[in-house]
């Protein structure tokens, strides 16, 4: 019989910062169980990045071109996880849309692992809507960032599409996909949790879904219970953070350094 045991040491200055992740788990494990148990959670606020969505479908409908929808560097490996599960609900509602007025919509995909679940969100909203699959609606344009950069850019010469979607982890692809949605009279909207783009697509794109906005949007439009409820929870432990970061900084100003003790363990 062998008897293992587990040892923790926890280093100075970062016993706050662990506590902080325990209270963070709790706040979302407990609205995931409220979730779980069918309990009302607090509802999202609907952005205005959504009502976009909406028009840019519409704007294509009059014109009668295409959407393109670009999943990014989409994957089920890596710590992105988050940004493709994310880009999978916004894409289930844009595709609904779609076919909800007869669009024809183009998704690019650069990960042969994610292609079949991007074909099967596509091919289910068109189901439901009772409308024609068609199997040039899913794409996958090769392995890589240089492979979905070129293949979007010359997709976006063909088809001339109205709207360029942009939702989930991009890299050094982004500036060249969005600018070249702009210099095609699209009407651009993207939404990204990576913080290296953010710049970026902000800078050529016409409205953005920043960071947990994504997120958000995702939980919104999907109306998935747990999705919503890891909002949820995250906004309370917010709530909690600058909480104390207001009482601690009250306490530090009148002469009891509370706040920088706890930080130093």
């Amino acid at each position: 019989m062998f008897q293992v045991i587990v040892t923790m040491q926890l280093i100075a200055g970062r016993t706050s910062s662990f506590i902080a992740l325990i209270l963070m788990t709790i706040t979302t494990l407990y609205y995931l169980w409220r979730a779980s148990e069918n309990k009302e959670i607090t509802p999202l606020r609907r952005i205005p990045g959504l009502d976009v969505i909406d028009e840019a479908i519409g704007r294509c409908d009059e014109m009668g071109r295409p959407i393109h929808y670009c999943t990014g560097l989409a994957t089920l490996s890596r710590a992105t996880v988050s940004e493709t599960v994310a880009s999978l609900s916004i894409l289930d509602y844009v595709a609904r849309k779609c076919a909800q007025l007869g669009l024809d919509i183009i998704v690019t995909v650069c990960n042969h692992e994610v292609l079949p679940i991007f074909e099967e969100v596509v091919r289910t909203a068109y189901k439901v809507e009772n409308m024609e699959y068609k199997t040039s609606y899913v794409r996958y344009v090769g392995s890589g960032q240089a492979s979905l950069s070129v293949a979007v850019q010359g997709i976006m010469d063909r088809e001339n599409p109205g709207a360029n979607f942009m939702m989930g982890h991009f890299d050094e692809e982004a500036i060249s996909i969005a600018e070249k949605g702009y210099r095609t009279g699209c009407i651009g909207i993207g939404g990204t949790a990576t913080i290296g783009q953010l710049s970026i697509l902000a800078s050529t794109m016409d409205y953005l879904l920043i960071g947990e906005e994504f997120y958000a949007a995702s939980a919104y439009l999907s109306k998935d219970a747990d999705q919503t409820a890891s909002v949820a929870g995250i906004d309370v432990w917010k709530i909690m953070a600058l909480a104390f970061i207001i009482v601690g900084t009250l306490l530090i100003n009148i002469g009891f350094p509370i706040l920088n003790d706890l930080l130093k363990l």
